[in-house]
């Protein structure tokens, strides 16, 4: 039995629970600490081989993080986050979580004496409005202006938040036995079970259009994708290096991905939809008009939106451009400094995920 205690915060959550069923798969671990703004609760029927300490709080309110949370963790794996895919996200609720709510945890980490902090991020921090990126690395892909991000403030918070985890590397612990060390990790977008955004909302946009999904694109479109299951193995190897050798991959940031098919995302929902009795249209509408048509309804929602609720069964303009650019980022630098290799193959993380998505709600 191991000694390690490991402390997720955002454990609820989508990448989370993924996180924590390897957590109790890792015979190096010896206890699994929880924060959440909601009770844990075991959600992807994982064995429980090890009790789960939750604790219900919120990282933008520091005074809700109690001392004894931190007190005697020797890894923090930061997946708390207030994502901005929705129609209308809160700027003033991402830039609390992402960027204050970090700001709080590593300020825990140091006053606790933690001495690693792995934070979960997202290539949304390089992804811009216009350019596409093919098999960029974490050295080349530069984070685009400030207005820039394809994603916006969900963008912009995410990087700010990296910046803060990044100068953290190296700065002493309050008792002075030893340096935080810090890594970032940027999994690509996220399918599997549990996914409320993706694939999930993909399916819902279907039914409310009579089970069909309308196909878009100019051509050459791909998008990369990556099953939860091999982005939590990547924290736990990340997790595992950067105890032993902090002063190697300290301060690093690090792409994750895996060995999905790089494809349409169209032909990647396939499976998918026809789970759930519905398909993709055959006919392939331009996405020049598409864009212009989803950007009109959407300044129409905007603009009602004080006097009435809408269901919004359309995609928001980012993702709508997200799905047919291309966006493809290498994960060499995954397999060198941690020997990352995924443990899901694309044939087995696609069956657990069609387990999930056919009885997933799409009210």
């Amino acid at each position: 039995m191991g000694s390690e205690v490991v402390l997720v915060t955002g454990g609820q959550g989508f990448l989370g629970q993924h996180i924590i069923r390897l957590l109790q798969q890792d015979p190096k671990v010896a206890e699994i600490r929880v924060i959440d703004k909601k009770m844990f609760t075991n959600r992807i029927g994982f064995e429980e081989k090890k009790v789960v300490k939750s604790f219900v709080a919120d990282i933008s309110k520091p005074e809700t993080m109690g001392n004894e949370i931190f007190d005697g963790v020797n890894c923090v794996i930061h997946t708390a986050a207030e994502t901005g895919f929705s129609h209308f996200p809160s700027a003033k609720i991402m830039e609390e979580v992402n960027v204050n709510g970090t700001r709080h945890v590593i300020h825990k980490c140091i006053t606790a004496n933690v001495g690693c902090l792995i934070f979960t991020s997202t290539t949304h921090v390089v992804i811009p409005k216009k350019d596409p990126l093919f098999l960029a690395t974490e050295h080349l892909a530069k984070a685009p202006p400030k207005d820039g991000f394809l994603f916006g403030h969900y963008g912009r918070t995410k990087h700010d938040a990296e910046n803060l985890i990044r100068d953290a590397n190296g700065k002493r612990l309050a008792d002075g036995s030893g340096n935080l060390a810090t890594l970032c990790l940027r999994p690509t977008l996220l399918y599997g079970e549990l996914d409320p955004y993706y694939v999930t909302h993909a399916l819902k946009i279907a039914k409310d259009h009579g089970g069909c999904l309308y196909r878009i694109g100019w051509g050459g479109e791909r998008i990369q994708v990556t099953y939860a299951g091999n982005a939590a193995w990547a924290h736990i190897l990340a997790k595992d290096q950067l105890m032993k050798e902090p002063t190697i991959v300290g301060g690093e940031v690090i792409f994750v991905t895996d060995d999905t098919v790089i494809q349409n995302a169209f032909e990647f929902l396939d499976p998918f939809l026809k789970a759930r009795s519905m398909k993709a249209s055959t006919f392939v509408y331009p996405a020049t008009l598409a864009v212009i048509f989803v950007l009109f309804l959407y300044f129409v929602s905007r603009m009602l939106r004080p006097l009435v609720h809408l269901k919004n069964p359309f995609p928001h303009p980012s993702t709508l451009y997200f799905i047919v650019c291309f966006y493809c980022f290498n994960r060499l630098k995954a397999t060198l400094r941690l020997g990352y290799k995924p443990i899901y193959s694309p044939e087995e993380a696609i069956s657990k995920s069609l387990d999930y998505y056919k009885n997933v709600p799409l009210s």
